[in-house]
């Protein structure tokens, strides 16, 4: 029987002092020379949280596929952090949290922002307003190579909270509007390809690993 978490909230992390939601470190960003540049890593994975916090917000079941996934998580065991989240989903469809800590761990960790996409879908479709939900989702779709998409999602959270997140005020002054600029849009494609063409040049394929000797 399928439970239901409908009184889980999902707050914008803030940066201490200031009040103000804390910069993604994959928003775009123009360099010295003028060039649009686009870091590797989206939203990086929360820090474990303590239980007491944990258990305070979410339900004991759910709290205990999230102290798993964390445990797998921080012994660098993604895939096992992944399956458990995807179990918790599955119980709990209605948890937006785990949704968007499923999208992160995929984005960020595993580099696999394509299979990201439809996790951090469902935590924004759970939560249209969270703030968090809706990075994770734009940078999920950027890192994808699908700008237009990303944008759409900028521009349906800006729209629905009344421009509120600043990250995307920023990253819009950086960009503008790249449906009127093909050539800038081309420009950033090209350079997220190289990226991608670059970390895969540098990761070993176990493929193509010479075997060891008996």
């Amino acid at each position: 029987m399928r439970k239901n978490n409908s009184k889980e909230s999902n707050k914008p992390s803030k940066t201490p002092g200031n009040g103000k939601s804390r910069r993604s470190s994959s928003a775009p960003t123009r360099a010295s020379n003028g060039s649009i540049t686009q870091p590797h890593a989206s939203e990086k994975y929360p820090k474990r949280r303590k239980s007491s916090t944990i258990e305070s917000r979410f339900p004991e079941g759910l709290r205990k596929h999230l102290e798993a996934a964390f445990d797998h998580k921080n012994g660098n065991r993604f895939p096992q952090a992944l399956k458990v989240l995807k179990e918790a989903i599955s119980e709990y469809p209605e948890s937006s949290f785990a949704n968007w800590l499923a999208g992160t761990l995929l984005s960020a960790e595993m580099e696999q922002p394509a299979k990201a996409i439809a996790f951090f879908h469902e935590a924004v479709r759970l939560n249209p307003k969270s703030e968090k939900c809706s990075l994770g989702l734009f940078h999920a779709l950027w890192n994808s190579l699908k700008l237009d998409d990303a944008l759409v999602e900028l521009r349906r959270y800006q729209t629905l909270t009344g421009d509120k997140c600043g990250d995307y005020r920023d990253i819009m002054e950086e960009i503008g509007d790249l449906s009127q600029d093909e050539a800038l849009k081309a420009d950033l494609l090209n350079q997220l390809r190289s990226r991608r063409v670059e970390r895969s040049s540098t990761t070993p394929n176990p493929k193509t690993l010479p075997s060891k000797k008996p």
